[in-house]
């Protein structure tokens, strides 16, 4: 009481009340504590104290952020296949992932510049760039990105193009999904989703790379209607490598949700 300057105001004797300027009554009672009348909590005897009571088991926690690549899978099938272009042969000492990051960014530069000719985008220097120059034909390649930029015109004719879309979305079970979607069409009856694999695949690995993405083409296309209300129609697997686009039915897709329409 001392030590914040309270000890003159105590009274010197005991009594039941501190009477205050006020004319207002505290109650008071004086304890004097010693060493000898502590109360002590025994520790008990299976080991030390603690603040919050333990589980009898320990479960693992789901991680709070997931990548759409490694979402829980789904089912997933191949409904429809399309050629595109011509397949293009590959060095076979190439390393996969970096081949496939150099197309994806070939890909995303040829479809976000309009009608841009195929010549006017700096396909060399991005292989060259992302350390893959001389793993493929640049001239097939470029020969690729016009097929597939004719297909999309061809088949969903007017449909608005929105590419490189980064999206985070909280999932059911409290994850926190983020990612950036390929490619997505605007159409009138709803999105067209589109995600790019640089994978040479025959016909008879189809449905193995429709099971192995599907859980990523599900988890965007929740992200997607959770975000704009809008449900998304197709889901497809570009592959300009292996020169095929695959059509992937998912869980969420089957029958396509009647959300809305887009205005």
């Amino acid at each position: 009481m001392a030590t914040i300057g309270l000890g003159d105001f105590l009274p010197k004797k005991d009594t039941l009340s501190l009477a205050l300027r006020s004319r207002h009554k505290v109650p008071f009672i004086r304890r004097r504590l010693s060493a000898g009348s502590a109360v002590l909590t025994a520790a008990p005897p299976m080991g030390d104290l603690n603040w919050f009571e333990m589980p009898a088991q320990l479960r693992d926690k789901l991680p709070l952020t997931v990548s759409p690549s490694h979402a829980t899978p789904v089912e997933a099938s191949v409904a429809d296949s399309v050629p595109i272009g011509t397949r293009i042969a590959v060095d076979r000492n190439t390393d996969p992932a970096a081949l496939g990051e150099a197309v994806h960014a070939c890909l995303a530069s040829y479809l976000s510049s309009g009608d841009a000719t195929s010549s006017s985008i700096d396909v060399p220097g991005i292989l060259e760039r992302m350390g893959v120059a001389g793993a493929l034909s640049t001239d097939a390649l470029l020969r690729q990105l016009g097929a597939v930029r004719r297909w999309l015109q061809e088949r969903w004719p007017g449909a608005g193009h929105f590419g490189e879309i980064p999206v985070t979305h909280v999932s059911g079970n409290g994850q926190l999904m983020s990612g950036r979607i390929d490619l997505l069409l605007k159409t009138a009856s709803g999105w067209i989703l589109i995600d790019y694999k640089s994978g040479a695949q025959n016909s008879s690995q189809w449905n193995i790379l429709a099971a192995t993405y599907g859980g990523q083409l599900a988890a965007y296309s929740a992200a997607i209607e959770a975000a704009t209300g809008v449900a998304v129609r197709e889901t497809w697997l570009v592959l300009p490598v292996a020169g095929t686009a695959l059509k992937v039915l998912t869980e969420s897709n089957r029958v396509a949700p009647d959300i809305a329409k887009v205005a």
